[in-house]
C-alpha cells in the first residue's frame, strides 16, 4: 500500500511519449464516449470494486465519492431522527495521473433499516495507484435512540436527534471532503421535537427549529461528465406529525445519505463512485 497524498498536490513527473497515445485499460467500468463544446470526450465510470493500467502519464477530469450514510429510524415518538451524512468527496476537473496500475474500491451505501437505531455509517471508497492511496470515508449515520443515540461522523456528518433529553449535536464531517450535521430541537413537547439534516458534500446539514426539521446538506453538481448529476447530499431530518405517524425515508444513490424515518423505513444510502474523463484525442479506453 501506498503512503497517502495530499488531494490536490499529487506528484506528476513527466516523461516523454512514444508515437501512440496512452492507453488507459479498466476493468469493472463502464465507458461512456461524448461530445461537449466540439470536443470529445470519454466518460469511465467505476460503481464497483475493479482497477485500471495506464501505460503513460495523462491529465483527466477526476470524482469519487464513498457510500452514504443511513437516516436514523425511531420506532417511537420519544426521539426525533436525523438525516444521514454524505459519502466523503473529493473532485478535480484536471488531475494529473501517473503510469502504472490502480486498484479501486468502490464503498456501498448504509443499508436501509426497520429496526429502532439500525442506522449505519457508508462505507470507504478507496483509489490506490503509483502516487499515493486517496481514501474518501463513507457518510455518518443520522442520530436515533438507544445504541444510535450519536450521530455518526464521517465523510459528512450525520444529523443529531431530537427528543425530551440529551446532546444535539450533528455529526462530524472530513475538512475538503464534506461538512457536518445539523443540530437537534430537545423539547418536553413532542411536536416541538425535531432531527438535523446530514452533511453534505457542498454545505452543513442544516439546523432543527422548533417543529421544523433540518435540511440535508447540498451536494456536489459534476457537470463536466457524460449526463451531469448532482452527488452526495444529505439526508433531511424527521419531525413528530400527528397527521402522519408513519415517516419513509427512500434509499438514495451516487454517494448521497437517506433521510430520518419514524415508525417505518430509514432509507438506504447511496452507493459511491468513482469517474474519470480524459479527451479522446488523448488517450485511448479499452
Amino acid at each position: 500500500m501506498n503512503a497517502p497524498f495530499i488531494f490536490g498536490q499529487w506528484p506528476f513527473v513527466a516523461r516523454p511519449r512514444g508515437s501512440g497515445l496512452p492507453m488507459l485499460t479498466v476493468t469493472s467500468a463502464t465507458i461512456t464516449p461524448f461530445s461537449r463544446a466540439g470536443v470529445d470526450y470519454i466518460e469511465v465510470l467505476w460503481r464497483e470494486s475493479g482497477g485500471m493500467l495506464l501505460t503513460d502519464n495523462i491529465e483527466c477530469g477526476f470524482a469519487m465519492g464513498a457510500g452514504g450514510g443511513a437516516g436514523g429510524r425511531s420506532n417511537s415518538y420519544t426521539w426525533i431522527s436525523g438525516g444521514a451524512g454524505s459519502g466523503g468527496c473529493y473532485a478535480e476537473p484536471v488531475l494529473p495521473l501517473s503510469a502504472g496500475t490502480y486498484t479501486i474500491e468502490i464503498g456501498a451505501g448504509a443499508p436501509a433499516s426497520t429496526t429502532a437505531g439500525g442506522s449505519a455509517n457508508g462505507s470507504n471508497t478507496t483509489f490506490d495507484g503509483p502516487d499515493g492511496v486517496l481514501t474518501t470515508l463513507g457518510g455518518g449515520s443520522g442520530a436515533t435512540h438507544g445504541g444510535n443515540a450519536s450521530a455518526g461522523n464521517g465523510g459528512s456528518g450525520g444529523g443529531a436527534r431530537g427528543g425530551p433529553t440529551g446532546t444535539t449535536n450533528g455529526g462530524v464531517g472530513t475538512p475538503g471532503a464534506g461538512f457536518g450535521g445539523g443540530s437537534g430541537i430537545i423539547d418536553a413537547a413532542v411536536e416541538n421535537q425535531a432531527g438535523g439534516g446530514g452533511g453534505g458534500k457542498g454545505g452543513v446539514g442544516g439546523n432543527a427549529s422548533n417543529g421544523i426539521a433540518g435540511n440535508g446538506g447540498p451536494g456536489l453538481l459534476l457537470d463536466w461528465i457524460a449526463a451531469p448529476i448532482t452527488v452526495c447530499s444529505g439526508g433531511d431530518g424527521c419531525v413528530y406529525d400527528a397527521g402522519e405517524p408513519i415517516v419513509n425515508s427512500p434509499n438514495q444513490d451516487w454517494g448521497s445519505g437517506s433521510g430520518g424515518s419514524m415508525m417505518g423505513t430509514a432509507g438506504a444510502g447511496g452507493d459511491g463512485f468513482l469517474f474519470i474523463v480524459v479527451r479522446a484525442d488523448e488517450v485511448n479506453v479499452q
